[in-house]
C-alpha cells in the first residue's frame, strides 16, 4: 500500500516536473540594440545664448529636433526666420523648465528604459520580420501634445505625459478638456512601456478601427488577442494597467464578469454588428452605458481577453508561447474551443 502510494506520488511529481520544464526561448533571446537619445536634457540645460551658438550642432545630433519636434510637436511656423524660431523654441524651454525638473525628480527615463529594452527585445524575438525602431528619443513637449510618436527609425517619448495621475499639471480645464480624468489617470510611469507597445503593435498591424463585417464576438476576441500579446511583451506590467483600468475598475469588472456575460447573452448582443453597440462596448470612455459608472467603457476588451485566456489554457505550453500561432488561429476556433462560460 505504501509502495503504491509512493509510486503514485512519484508519478505525479514527474508529471508536474515535465509540465514545468518548458522555458520560453524569449528569456534568452539576444538583447535588441536600442540607442537612447536624451534630447530633453540637451535642450533644457541650455540658456538662450547656448541655443544660438549650438543650434546647428543640436540639429545635427538630434535630427528629430528639426524634422519633427519644431514643426509637429511644437507646431512652430517653419516659414519664419531662424531667429524667430529660435526665440519661440527658447520661450517654450523656459516655460516648461518646471515640468522638465519634475521629470528629472521622478527619474522617468531611467525607470522606463529597462522595460523598453525588454519590450524591444521581446518584440524582435516574437515578430522578427517587423522593422523595429533602432532608437528611443526622450523629449519634453506641450501638455496638450503627444506622449509617444514614431518615425521611420525612432520612437519619441514625451516625458511630460507621465508625471502621475494626481499631478496638478493635468488638472487645468484646458488639459482636462483634451485629456479627461479617465485618460489622464494613465499618465503614470508604468504606461511609458505600455503605450510604446501599443504603438509598435498598431504600426505592425495597422488601424484598430472596427470592421463593418465584424460582430461583437469577433471584435472582443480580436481585442483579447491583442491584450494577451501585449501581456507577453510586457511581463513586468500588470494586466489591469495593460487594459487601462483603474484599480477600482479592475476590481469591479472582475466581480461583475458573470453578470456582464449573462446580460450579453440575454440581450442577444454576441453576434450583433450594430456600430453603436461596438463603440459602446469596445472603445475607451469614462464608463459603460450598459453596466454603469463603475465599469470601464471598453468592457468588451476584458471579456475578449478572458475568452482568449480560457482558450490558451487548453493549449500546450509551447503554443501558449507562440504569438504567431495565436495571431493565425481563427476567431471562431478560439471561441469554440475556449468553452468560455460565466
Amino acid at each position: 500500500m505504501r509502495l503504491t502510494s509512493f509510486y503514485g506520488l512519484f508519478l505525479l511529481l514527474t508529471i508536474i516536473a515535465c509540465n514545468n520544464s518548458y522555458q520560453s526561448p524569449v528569456l534568452t533571446a539576444p538583447k535588441y540594440t536600442l540607442k537612447v537619445e536624451r534630447m530633453d536634457t540637451a535642450l533644457f540645460q541650455l540658456d538662450s545664448l547656448e541655443l544660438l551658438q549650438n543650434r546647428d550642432a543640436l540639429q545635427k545630433k538630434f535630427s528629430f529636433l528639426k524634422e519633427s519636434f519644431i514643426p509637429n510637436i511644437l507646431s512652430l511656423d517653419t516659414h519664419q526666420t531662424q531667429n524667430q524660431i529660435d526665440a519661440e523654441l527658447y520661450s517654450f524651454i523656459k516655460g516648461y523648465q518646471p515640468i522638465y525638473s519634475e521629470t528629472q525628480k521622478l527619474n522617468l527615463a531611467s525607470l522606463a528604459q529597462p522595460q523598453l529594452q525588454q519590450l524591444f527585445t521581446y518584440f524582435h524575438y516574437y515578430f522578427p520580420t517587423y522593422h523595429l525602431p533602432s532608437k528611443i528619443i526622450y523629449f519634453i513637449g506641450p501638455l496638450e501634445g503627444y506622449a509617444n510618436t514614431m518615425g521611420e527609425d525612432y520612437m519619441a517619448i514625451g516625458l511630460q505625459m507621465y508625471l502621475g495621475a494626481s499631478s496638478p499639471w493635468y488638472k487645468s480645464s484646458k488639459i482636462q478638456g483634451i485629456y479627461p480624468s479617465y485618460i489622464s489617470q494613465r499618465f503614470t510611469p508604468p504606461f511609458i512601456p505600455i503605450l510604446a507597445a501599443q504603438n509598435l503593435w498598431m504600426d505592425m498591424q495597422g488601424s484598430s478601427t472596427f470592421s463593418n463585417s465584424n460582430n461583437l464576438l469577433q471584435e472582443m476576441v480580436q481585442a483579447g488577442k491583442k491584450i494577451t500579446i501585449l501581456q507577453k511583451l510586457l511581463p513586468q506590467n500588470n494586466i489591469e494597467n495593460i487594459l487601462g483600468y483603474s484599480p477600482a475598475q479592475w476590481q469591479q469588472i472582475q466581480a461583475s464578469e458573470s453578470d456582464i456575460w449573462k446580460y450579453i447573452l440575454k440581450m442577444n448582443l454576441l453576434f450583433s454588428k450594430d456600430p453603436k453597440l461596438l463603440k459602446n462596448m469596445m472603445e475607451d470612455g469614462p464608463f459603460n452605458i450598459y453596466f454603469g459608472n463603475d465599469i470601464p467603457s471598453n468592457v468588451g476588451t476584458y471579456i475578449g481577453y478572458q475568452i482568449v485566456q480560457a482558450w490558451l489554457k487548453k493549449q500546450s505550453v509551447e503554443k501558449q508561447d507562440d504569438l504567431q500561432y495565436l495571431l493565425r488561429v481563427p476567431i471562431s476556433q478560439i471561441w469554440e474551443q475556449s468553452a468560455y462560460q460565466q
